[in-house]
């Protein structure tokens, strides 16, 4: 039923989709070759403070605080017991709902802040889920589920921080740049994994909290609040 219900609704988000005109990227003449024209990209992207460590700490939250998903999903039946693989449900709902209704809160909080903000905002959120992670038991635990969702919601102010921080003419680029190198993420997932098998999974908790807190740190002391685009050359 579940699925009967869904399936209408992604349906109209596909013809919804299929309305977008997104224009085409103007081109503009060069005598470049286009692996010199991929360099520069490389080297505007990496040789800019505010993109280059923004993307170190993207993929720092990207792999503390959702790589680490399965893992806490896998302990919900060491918390819970038996009856763990009835709240299967549950876990999507407060994850979403949480998410949701984070939504909200976070995008009022742009407004009245900065994208730097937004960043501390959502990794500390997930700090948080993983601290209820390792303290909460009982049927309490499920929640953490809720904060990382939540949390999730850095995957849309890191890419922003990314756009304030381009050239309007490198924006597309960056954001592609920047999903490439999240790619690299599955190996964080590979590495909670081992953690777990060798010291159990509360020490591939510790793990992921400690790659939040340096993002944190990174964050704070090394990223602007409101970065000012470098001038194309």
């Amino acid at each position: 039923a579940l699925f009967a219900v869904a399936a209408p609704l992604i349906l109209l988000e596909t013809l919804i989709a299929a309305s977008f005109v997104v224009p085409l990227h103007a081109e503009e003449p060069s005598d470049r070759s286009r692996w010199a024209e991929i360099g520069g990209g490389l080297r505007q992207f990496f040789s800019f403070r505010p993109l280059a460590i923004g993307a170190v700490a993207y993929l720092l939250v990207y792999s503390g605080g959702n790589a680490i998903f399965e893992n806490v999903s896998l302990h919900a039946k060491d918390v819970l017991g038996e009856a763990s693989a009835s709240t299967l449900g549950t876990q999507q709902f407060l994850r979403f709902g949480f998410k949701a209704a984070a939504g909200v809160f976070l995008g009022w909080l742009l407004i009245r802040t900065d994208p730097k903000t937004m960043l501390l905002t959502t990794t500390t959120i997930l700090v948080i889920g993983m601290g209820w992670v390792l303290n909460v038991s009982g049927s309490w635990y499920l929640i953490a589920f809720g904060l990382l969702g939540a949390g999730e919601l850095f995957g849309v102010y890191f890419p922003n921080y990314i756009a304030s921080s381009s050239a309007k003419s490198q924006v597309r680029v960056n954001i592609a740049y920047l999903n490439l190198l999240s790619s690299l993420v599955g190996f964080a997932s590979v590495l909670f994994g081992k953690i777990a098998d060798h010291f159990g999974r509360i020490a591939s908790f510790y793990t992921a909290t400690g790659i939040l807190v340096a993002a944190m740190i990174l964050i704070v002391v090394a990223l602007p609040a409101r970065p000012t685009p470098r001038k194309p050359e």
